[in-house]
């Protein structure tokens, strides 16, 4: 039972205990000026309840329902497809219970399934977003940003090129800080004309593709808990056969074919802050870089 129902019964209960108050002293008043201000006060407390239920009625019925599910689909980790091609890199928080402290790590995984990597860490800190871009089919180029006095103002703070096989970084001069930082998500129209389009809210939930035939729907997801929706993308895989999108805590890809389907890519418990400040939450590369 959500919240809302149990505000509204609750609300329902004591109109009703407070209207049966009011009739058993007007029958008791034996004045009649009493009894007709207390037929006034019962008259006048019934449209207050009367009011109040439809109030709580509305509320009940029109608003977000946060106590429904969020919607679970099979995992790639769990079950790898090789059909899927390409490596999506991001960024994490980890948490280090040992030691009480946050990090943030640049990942990269397989759009497959097949494996994942860290591939750099650094502390966390939420008012300091970080970026992943990919410069070529092995190289990822990831960028901390620190915040100036508006949140929105943005400067590059650091940047390192990261081998994904090898996992070795190195320094980008301060000269080359912030080029290439800030690349797009991925495209949302593919090379046959096709256009991702994600429609709905409060756990409500649309995907899909728009080409030259007409509208064809990937995904619909109805009635969820309210708190759940996507929250970056949907974009492109390079060779555009599947689409990834985010819902906050997951990576989800989802074919594009006949026989759509959805699946989870990357479960973490939290994500970078990048999204809270405009900034893309993934890349994507069109090659399967194996993580080492």
């Amino acid at each position: 039972m959500g919240p809302g129902i149990i505000i509204a019964l609750l609300v329902v209960a004591l109109l009703v205990v407070g209207v049966r108050r009011l009739v058993a002293l007007r029958r008791a008043a034996s004045d009649p000026r009493r009894r007709r201000r207390w037929t006034a006060a019962l008259v006048g407390t019934t449209s207050v309840a009367l009011v109040a239920v439809v109030i709580a009625v509305s509320l009940v019925v029109g608003g977000p329902d946060y106590s429904g599910p969020v919607p679970q689909f099979p995992s790639l980790a769990a079950q790898p497809d090789a059909s899927l091609h390409g490596t999506v890199a991001y960024v994490v928080v980890t948490k280090d219970v040992a030691a009480k402290a946050m990090s943030e790590c640049a990942r990269v995984t397989l759009a497959s399934g097949g494996g994942s990597r860290d591939l750099l860490c650094w502390s966390f800190d939420p008012a300091a977003p970080a970026t992943v871009a990919w410069l070529d089919p092995a190289h990822l180029l990831v960028t901390l940003f620190t915040t100036g006095p508006h949140s929105r103002d943005l400067r590059p703070e650091w940047a390192k090129i990261v081998e994904v096989s090898s996992g070795s970084a190195q320094d980008v001069p301060a000269a080359d800080l912030g080029k290439r930082a800030v690349p797009p998500s991925g495209p949302t129209t593919n090379a046959a004309g096709e256009t991702v389009v994600a429609t709905g809210k409060d756990g409500n939930l649309t995907l899909a593709v728009r080409g030259r035939s007409g509208t064809r729907i990937l995904l619909a997801v109805r009635d969820a808990n309210a708190g759940w929706n996507l929250r970056s993308g949907p974009a492109w895989s390079p060779d555009g056969t599947w689409i990834l999108w985010s819902d906050g805590g997951r990576l989800l890809v989802t074919t594009s074919g006949a026989r759509s389907s959805t699946r989870v890519l990357s479960t973490a418990e939290v994500f970078g802050v990048a999204a809270d400040y405009g900034l893309p939450t993934f890349a994507v590369n069109g090659a399967d870089v194996p993580p080492a």
